[in-house]
């Protein structure tokens, strides 16, 4: 082919997104004692300002020597200081002492460190021309080429100590009554987690209950094994094994729905087990959402945290919730 005559057009387009994001949370928790009678103090606004201070300085040397360590080198990592102050009241600061009594929490600290990068990018190439060849021919012709690439990295740090390092177990709560799950300041003892030692957990507030399976048929919800998520870590998932039909619901389709009960147990041990029919329950959505919400208490001790959220609908129409809740044990 020799070409004698030609119109040749090109062009490119790049397209490149990099999206970078860091989280870092530092937590102290301080021992509580009971709260001791004091007087009423009033400081001038420097004064304020030297015990917030001082409370910094506090929360600096409340970390351990490994928590120490890991905050530095984070630091080093971000190129940022870590202010580890929390607020402090500056009235009772002032106030008299009082004797000492013992914790009602053992204290602890924790870091939560989150990365994730990602990154995209694409060439989009096309060309189109006429040419003419020496011995009369006349040729039209197009091309085009795209590329594409993506990369994406995530990872995640989380250290604790004391009271903030207390293992959580996870079954699933059925909000009857209510629009989530809360806990109170009440326990209970029991199995969670089936290893034949019981664990002192926080009890549900009424209108909240525990989804349950009486696998023995003794019309008792004898350890965590009956529940869902307490051993797997993933109460929809283990859930989701009996949707028999596979429509994404356990409902009057699945041969375990009839089976299943809601447990209700207070901390002075009366327990009550109900069927969804009692409750007027039609259908369970094995669907969930992560979101992770901390259950604490007036003092901010943690008794729990919700960590993914889903629904169920009743026979009358309306819906309710269903959550996994980590319990601290």
């Amino acid at each position: 082919m020799r070409i004698t005559d030609s119109s040749v057009a090109m062009t490119a387009a790049r397209q490149y997104q990099r999206e970078q994001q860091e989280s870092l949370t530092v937590r102290i928790e301080r021992p509580r004692p009971p709260a001791p009678p004091r007087e009423d103090v009033t400081l001038s606004p420097a004064g304020k300002q030297a015990v917030a201070a001082s409370g910094a300085a506090r929360d600096e040397e409340q970390l351990d020597p490994r928590m120490q360590l890991i905050k530095s080198l984070l630091e080093a990592m971000l190129g940022v200081e870590i202010r580890l102050a929390q607020p402090v009241d500056a009235q009772a600061a002032g106030a008299s002492p009082a004797p000492a009594a013992a914790p009602d929490n053992e204290g602890g600290s924790e870091i939560n460190y989150q990365y994730r990068f990602s990154e995209a990018e694409t060439l989009q190439f096309a060309a189109a021309g006429v040419v003419r060849t020496a011995d009369g021919q006349e040729i039209s012709f197009s091309s085009e080429l795209t590329l594409a690439r993506s990369y994406q990295e995530e990872s995640a740090l989380r250290l604790a100590t004391g009271s903030l390092a207390r293992p959580k177990k996870d079954p699933l709560v059925l909000n009857y009554a209510g629009t989530a799950a809360s806990l109170s300041n009440d326990t209970m003892r029991f199995d969670l987690d089936g290893d034949g030692q019981q664990e002192r957990v926080a009890t549900l507030n009424a209108g909240s209950a525990y989804l349950a399976l009486d696998r023995n048929g003794d019309g008792r919800i004898n350890d965590g094994r009956e529940l869902f998520g307490t051993q797997s870590g993933d109460g929809f998932a283990d859930l989701a094994r009996f949707d028999d039909d596979g429509n994404g619901w356990i409902d009057a389709g699945d041969q375990t729905f009839t089976r299943l009960r809601v447990w209700l147990k207070d901390n002075k041990g009366q327990e009550q087990l109900l069927s969804l029919a009692d409750l007027g329950i039609g259908a369970l959505y094995l669907g969930r959402v992560k979101g992770d919400f901390s259950l604490t208490t007036a003092t901010n001790t943690e008794l729990g945290l919700v960590r993914s959220t889903g629904v169920f609908l009743r026979e009358n129409g309306s819906s309710g919730t269903l959550q996994q809740i980590d319990l601290s044990v």
